[in-house]
């Protein structure tokens, strides 16, 4: 296919389709230096050419050049304002940039065009809420990408899977209501570390931290697996509650932040101790992994307010 779409464009350098279709075909053969620079000779020649632009900003995106990704996709976009491809694919890349919020967005405007991109858009969508702490409507997305996904026979994506499991975190979200108001407790850690997962994605950093706390009570090894990094975990959470951060730390007093700042730090000197042993005699390999653990320490911003300039600041002597 690259050997005739090449002859095409010796007998017609101007034909943009060509480029556009030889493009494709080096996409596929994972050429995507040539891919791009065909992809731009297109859109050279024929500006107005609403696909090349697309797959232009596939292919950037492939490489990660997401701003450029995007800037092809809105070109589409302002050629037809119903292209659901171009909106798809820039929900995509909004969506590796952390706007969730424009993201959502174009996966709406995909739905509303009901495409061939319905289902995928739902599904996306419903992860997007998911991470935004919005368990509820995520579930009702899952459910509705995978009804319209599962029917046909080119659907890949996992979305029974995905609805299960959001109906998990429904469920425990309800459960969680109850065991903060001391209506219900936690059945085993089993079940904290899913309430956990609740207060994490709904940004719950006080509510994390004694769940954390609860759960070392009742199981010490829990917090000393050092893989599973429950304990250094615990301490970010109790870091950003400390620092104010989350939708349930707005009614602590001073007292309060400073018991959260102490639980942090003991947390912290706990792992650092448990890692500090697995280290000795370890293979260098091991070494090294916990190295690059620890000097992550110094640059996650969970622990920011405890250890960036600024933040120390305004803590007392």
């Amino acid at each position: 296919a690259t050997a005739e779409f090449k002859k095409a464009i010796e007998l017609d350098p101007k034909l943009a389709p060509a480029h556009n279709n030889l493009g494709l075909a080096l996409r596929e053969n994972n050429q995507l230096d040539e891919a791009i620079g065909e992809f731009r000779q297109a859109v050279k020649l024929n500006p107005k050419l609403m696909e090349v632009h697309c797959n232009l900003g596939f292919a950037l995106m492939i490489q990660n050049h997401l701003d450029e990704a995007m800037a092809e996709y809105r070109k589409t976009i302002d050629l037809d304002l119903k292209f659901a491809k171009a909106h798809y694919a820039l929900g995509r890349a909004l969506g590796a940039k952390d706007q969730l919020d424009e993201a959502i967005a174009e996966y709406r405007r995909v739905i509303d065009l009901q495409t061939e991109y319905y289902a995928e858009a739902h599904c996306n969508l419903a992860r997007i809420l998911r991470l935004e702490g919005q368990l509820s409507a995520s579930l009702d997305f899952y459910k509705r990408g995978h009804a319209s996904g599962s029917k046909r026979k080119d659907w890949r994506y996992p979305s029974a899977r995905w609805v299960s499991d959001a109906e998990r975190l429904v469920r425990l979200e309800a459960k969680l209501a109850d065991v903060l108001a001391g209506k219900a407790t936690a059945t085993d850690n089993h079940e904290r570390l899913g309430l956990l997962e609740v207060c994490r994605l709904e940004r719950r950093h006080v509510a994390a931290a004694r769940l954390y706390a609860d759960a070392f009570t009742a199981d010490s090894k829990l917090a000393d697996d050092c893989k599973a990094g429950h304990r250094y975990n615990a301490a970010c959470s109790a870091a950003l509650a400390a620092a104010g951060q989350g939708t349930d730390a707005d009614k602590l007093d001073d007292q309060e932040h400073r018991r959260l700042r102490q639980q942090a730090l003991a947390w912290l000197r706990a792992e650092l101790d448990a890692l500090s042993k697995r280290s000795e005699g370890s293979q260098p390999a091991e070494r090294k992994a916990t190295r690059q653990m620890v000097q992550h320490w110094q640059h996650d911003a969970d622990l920011a307010g405890v250890r960036d300039a600024d933040a120390l600041q305004k803590l007392s002597a």
